[in-house]
């Protein structure tokens, strides 16, 4: 309804003088005016006349107002049309489809809302199968969902989702030099190229298929500039690395600080290993052709060794490295008992050569021939010697590699054996002298003997073998400067197989992207097609804290340093290359369709082990980026708006009289029309200089006959708000959009058509707009008409943007402020009224100066919007479209200081005690809840507020007015007591404040936890 005392102005000369005074020292502040000075009395001057005309203006009555409102050309906003992106689904088997533009498809909610596509899509068979993100700042990637026709994803895309692993760069090295039993100590000596001994870094993590090894030392030589790796008393499992099975160790780059640069490390030319297994115990063991447990403990030589007797010693794993490696040492270590010398002794060392025992001699040999005392702490006795070619042999049933000890010469002691002795020394050794008794027989017989002949005799000796007693015995051996025979290298989601031999190689190869990409990988053959995605965003909230990526060491976060693009690109079976895209999404910071036309020589390409075709998005330079949400991306997608198309409609015939009105057929006509005029005759030269001015080249047209003669003559008419400023040759007319008419001038002010039959057309106007188009997502699903080989339609995104035309009153309520203004930002209530015309989605604006030395340093204006999901924060598009509106309205020399930004928030916490009225009492819960729903509508900071229509920017909240809202409660009594709290949106603490409340200038307020207690009386 208009107010009955509606004010053009209501300032003051006082308030004029003060504003002009402020303005001055923006724009000139080289004046320091003062109370008498001449400029100073101008500007009081004006102030005061400006006052007069003001008066005057406020003295208009209502009706003249608004006849003066429409004479200046104040038109009502019209209404704006909601857009919505259709996507289209092929039928089964469908290949591809033709939906031709104006397609109309109506809200399945609310048949009566038609949509009409806004271009022609030629819809083809393809679908994302994959898509991957490639983060090389920090070497790590996303694995996206496989289906991006559902609504809800988020998908962080470039860097930073809640998926994102890290980038698995791999390498492998195997040799036949890591296949053995026991844990072993490992020396792996790299060269490389060049120097740098940051590569040390690079290989800090080693691990088998048992685990990450404990690495001794990792120490780098400048000067030789060789990387040595050591191990100790480790095992490297058999494994299968991409289809490969061999033993196989690797070193992983996973250091952040390391791979965000993407560095490159020098070359590697060369790969040895050191390696010592440590205690195996042997394959069999045989003292001639009889088995020996080790276990139990064993004599080597039989427990009476003589010569030629033999001790056999089987080891496949260490025998055989002197045959698969140049450098081999073999320690066998003896726990052992020693034996005892008898004559020369000998002991020979052989191995099986393939034909023959081949004599070798020990390198080292501290067991003396088993002879060596024993010892407490260390093996008896090592024998160490380098490796022979030994070959396999089957002795005793066992095929192995075999070596053998063999006495040669001497023993462990004597056998049994008769020695010549004399008869005397015999019969005292068998009848010893202590027997007295029997002296004289021993006399007599040695007599007897001596009388027959007998001197002399056999004495028997027993054996006396003392064999050495073997308690443990384990082999050692040792390999030195072995070259590594092969290697893998897992990069970028590929494994890549080499022989070091081959040449240098980077182990770590940098990623081929310089910068975050996003993948899109199709089955489908995409070559010479046209595709239109639909990328569906997570609105960007101010005030809302998003995740960003950057540069390794990167600190510089300007706006200058903010990476804002990226190209699409293909393959095209050799290379990537840029593809030109029609990209409506301003770099995935809004919702918008990118439009593609594929190259014919797109090819295939293995990534991520899948061999699809490829599309990236790469970003450009720049050292930071806020990573953008995606909620889905739907092909075969098109802008639709909530209007109807109406062409070639016949208005009417003009009959020559002034003011004429003709009638649309529909009403709540859009902006944009075409209406064309058939007249008798040309235009005259400056009359089609201003009909081009105004309508364009084609503002002409004419039709004709087989000859060439001209038969129809078709000028388009232009538009105006007011035939103020037209005349009589002027080819104006004015638009009733509410009620769908056209009105021509009089003949004075406006040209009047000339009388001819059907001669009124309107060739293109729309209908529509409003609210009602704004329907929510997966609504829009009726097709009105059968498209072949299309099956159904849907809207991912809410239908958004539709508007009522303005109604009376808010013009009225704008206005003055048009007025003041002329439509240009200078004043603070300037800005804060054109930003709220920017968008109807700001609800309230608030302009705050920031000074500086008497100076503007930057002029803020801060937005609250409007949202129907009740979203607090302005969405980041919503900032920058007031902003750029905001721009365009004010003088050059302040749009760079111009700077919009959301609201801050005050969550406003109540805590109250009430007393219920005994007659409600058994409604306590009812009033309860009721209380809660009253306070949260009350601070609501948009449709809250002592009036109802919300909160102003730092407005007051006074306790008195909320014991009111709680009072006004029915089954309320009386209230017991009432504290509120001020809570910071943030980490900030809470403040309890008992009276009233005061926010800052750029503060609303919103309800925060709310507590009602029941007092324990009732009044």
């Amino acid at each position: 309804m208009i107010p009955e005392t509606p004010k053009i102005d209501s300032r003051t000369a006082k308030e004029l003088y003060d504003q002009a005074l402020n303005l001055a020292k923006v724009y000139c502040p080289e004046w320091n005016p003062s109370a008498d000075e001449f400029g100073s009395v101008l500007l009081k001057l004006c102030a005061r006349l400006g006052e007069i005309v003001i008066g005057q203006m406020n003295r208009i009555p209502e009706k003249q107002l608004l006849a003066f409102y429409d004479f200046i050309g104040m038109d009502h906003l019209p209404a704006m049309v909601s857009k919505v992106p259709l996507t289209f689904k092929l039928a089964k088997g469908g290949q591809e489809a033709m939906v031709p533009i104006r397609t109309r498809v109506v809200s399945a909610a609310d048949p009566g809302v038609v949509f009409e596509t806004l271009e022609t899509l030629a819809a083809v068979n393809f679908k994302i199968k994959t898509a991957y993100s490639v983060n090389p700042w920090t070497n790590r990637h996303t694995v996206h969902y496989e289906d991006y026709r559902m609504i809800g994803s988020n998908l962080t895309i470039f860097g930073g989702d809640k998926t994102e692993k890290a980038i698995e760069r791999i390498f492998y090295l195997a040799d036949r030099v890591f296949d053995f039993k026991n844990p072993a100590d490992i020396t792996i000596k790299l060269s490389f190229n060049n120097k740098k001994a940051e590569v040390i870094d690079y290989f800090t993590r080693c691990f088998s298929d048992a685990g990450e090894f404990t690495l001794k030392t990792v120490a780098w030589d400048q000067t030789q500039k060789i990387l040595t790796i050591s191990i100790e008393k480790s095992l490297i499992p058999l494994v299968t690395i991409n289809n490969t099975s061999d033993h196989w160790i690797w070193f992983r780059q996973d250091i952040p600080a390391l791979v965000a640069t993407n560095a490159t490390i020098p070359e590697i030319t060369g790969i040895v290993c050191d390696l010592t297994v440590y205690d195996l115990y042997p394959d069999a063991l045989f003292f001639n052709d009889t088995p020996l447990d080790p276990k139990k403990g064993f004599y080597p030589f039989g427990e009476n060794p003589v010569t030629g007797n033999a001790f056999y010693i089987a080891c496949n794993e260490a025998f055989s490295r002197g045959e698969i490696f140049e450098d081999a040492t073999i320690a066998i270590k003896f726990n052992f008992k020693k034996g005892t010398k008898y004559g020369n002794l000998k002991l020979q060392w052989e191995y099986w050569n393939g034909s023959k025992w081949e004599i070798f001699t020990p390198s080292s040999d501290t067991i003396e021939k088993f002879l060596k005392p024993a010892s407490d702490d260390k093996p008896d006795g090592v024998v160490t010697f380098a490796c022979p070619e030994i070959k396999t042999t089957t002795l005793n049933g066992i095929a192995s590699r075999w070596i053998r000890v063999r006495i040669t010469d001497g023993g462990y002691g004597k056998p049994g054996e008769y020695v010549q002795s004399n008869v005397e020394t015999i019969i005292d050794d068998i009848l010893p002298a202590a027997e007295s008794n029997l002296t004289d027989k021993i006399k007599k017989l040695k007599e007897k003997l001596a009388s027959v002949g007998i001197s002399s005799g056999y004495t028997y000796i027993p054996p006396s073998f003392d064999p050495p007693f073997i308690s443990a015995i384990t082999i050692d051996y040792k390999v030195t400067e072995k070259p590594i025979d092969k290697y893998k290298i897992y990069h970028n989601f590929e494994s890549r197989d080499g022989l070091i031999k081959q040449g240098a190689f980077n182990p770590f190869p940098p990623l081929p992207e310089k910068n975050p990409s996003f993948y899109m990988g199709f089955e489908e053959e995409l070559a010479n097609k046209s595709l239109a995605l639909y990328f569906s965003l997570e609105p960007r909230l101010y005030g809302v804290q998003l995740s960003e990526i950057s540069m390794p060491g990167n600190t510089e976060t300007s706006a200058l340093s903010r990476i804002a693009g990226y190209t699409w690109q293909y393959f095209n079976g050799a290379e990537w290359k840029v593809l030109l895209a029609a990209d409506e999404t301003d770099f995935l910071t809004k919702n918008g369709i990118a439009r593609l036309n594929i190259p014919f020589n797109i090819a295939k390409q293995k990534l991520f082990g899948q061999e699809l075709y490829w599309l990236k998005l790469e970003l450009t330079d720049g050292t930071w980026f806020v990573p953008p949400i995606i909620r889905g991306i739907f092909p075969n997608t098109v802008w639709a708006e909530n209007a109807m198309m109406i062409q070639n409609e016949r208005l009417g015939s003009s009959n020559g009289q002034p003011t004429q009105v003709f009638q649309f057929s529909r009403r709540s006509l859009l902006q944009n029309q075409i209406i064309e005029i058939k007249e008798q005759s040309l235009p005259s030269g400056s009359e089609l200089e201003i009909l081009t001015l105004e309508e364009g080249p084609d503002a002409l047209r004419t039709v004709a006959n087989k000859s060439g003669d001209i038969e129809e003559i078709w000028v388009r008419w232009h538009e105006v708000k007011t035939f103020l400023a037209s005349d009589s040759l002027s080819r104006h007319y004015l638009i009733d959009r509410e009620n769908g008419q056209l009105i021509f001038g009089d003949g004075v002010q406006g040209m009047i058509p000339p009388a001819l039959p059907n001669n009124i057309y309107a060739r293109e106007y729309k209908s529509g707009g409003g609210k009602k188009g704004n329907q929510k997502e997966m609504a829009v699903t009726g097709l009105k008409t059968t498209i072949p080989n299309i099956e159904s339609v849907t809207n991912a995104d809410a239908a958004n943007g539709g508007r009522e035309l303005e109604s009376i009153t808010d013009v009225v309520r704008r206005a003055p402020h048009f007025l003041k203004s002329n439509d240009r930002a200078i004043t603070r209530e300037d800005f804060e009224w054109l930003a709220m015309e920017a968008s109807q989605e700001v609800s309230r604006a608030k302009c705050i100066p920031e000074k500086e030395e008497n100076c503007i340093k930057k002029i803020i204006v801060v937005i609250a919007p409007d949202y129907e999901d009740g979203c607090l924060y302005p969405e980041t598009g919503l900032l920058d479209l007031v902003e750029t509106h905001l721009k365009a309205k004010a003088f050059a020399g302040i749009r760079e200081i111009i700077e919009v930004a959301g609201p801050g928030y005050q969550k406003i916490n109540v805590q109250v005690e009430i007393k219920v009225k005994e007659a409600s009492l058994s409604e306590t819960a009812i009033i309860i809840d009721t209380i809660k729903w009253r306070l949260a509508e009350y601070f609501s900071p948009i449709k809250g507020g002592p009036d109802g229509n919300g909160w102003k920017f730092g407005q007051m909240i006074h306790r008195s007015e909320t014991a009111a809202i709680i009072g006004g409660v029915a089954g309320v009594d009386s209230i017991s007591s009432l504290i509120i709290t001020k809570e910071e949106m943030g980490p900030a603490a809470a403040e309890t404040i008992r009276m009233n409340i005061p926010l800052a200038e750029n503060e609303l307020p919103c309800a925060g936890v709310i507590t009602v207690n029941i007092a324990g009386g009732v009044d």
